[in-house]
């Protein structure tokens, strides 16, 4: 594997039901790898084989550096599968940090949610905005796909949502795919 998790227990949230203990992954990557796959959503949501799970609490070589996210399961009842029926989301800005290799990265990312519609969904890497607002239609998991140069070992991808009808940005999966420089076009 490319990657690995680290679980362990954090201290009980004193908001949490009682006796409930809060889990925190702590994600080292392996700065060699070539391909990332991540899930996001709760912790106790289910993970597809191969995918490491990001939570709003994920510390270590990926986290959120700024801003505060929440996490969903759906049911998944309507046939979407383990991947896409889990989120992380925020009416907030927030920024996931990657530490990576130098280069450039394909980024793919999922943003759709099975019960409701998101819209004017923005996504920011490395300081630049990576196309046009995104929407999602109920039920709906458009891929956002786009090549980003990270020159400092750190790749930093900002969520945020630029109003609409709904508030919310919104995150189910992201694939990171270092690209073949040496590759002919």
């Amino acid at each position: 594997m490319s990657w690995m998790v680290f679980s362990g227990f954090a201290e009980t949230n004193e908001k949490q039901e009682k006796n409930a203990a809060e889990v925190t992954s702590v994600i080292k990557v392996d700065l060699a790898a070539e391909r990332y796959n991540y899930d996001f959503g709760p912790q106790d949501s289910p993970l597809r084989e191969g995918w490491v799970r990001i939570t709003p609490d994920t510390a270590g070589d990926v986290r959120w550096s700024k801003g505060s996210v929440a996490a969903r399961n759906r049911s998944g009842e309507n046939g979407v599968n383990e991947i896409n029926r889990d989120f992380v989301l925020s009416e907030q800005p927030a920024m996931l940090s990657h530490k990576i290799s130098n280069g450039t990265w394909t980024v793919t990312l999922n943003m759709g949610d099975e019960e409701y519609s998101h819209d004017q969904m923005q996504v920011w890497a490395e300081g630049k905005r990576q196309g046009e607002n995104i929407d999602s239609g109920r039920g709906l998991f458009p891929y956002h796909i786009f090549d980003v140069e990270v020159t400092d070992g750190q790749l930093d991808i900002t969520f945020l949502d630029a109003g609409g009808a709904d508030a919310s940005w919104i995150l189910n999966r992201m694939t990171l795919t270092k690209r073949n420089t040496n590759q002919k076009k």
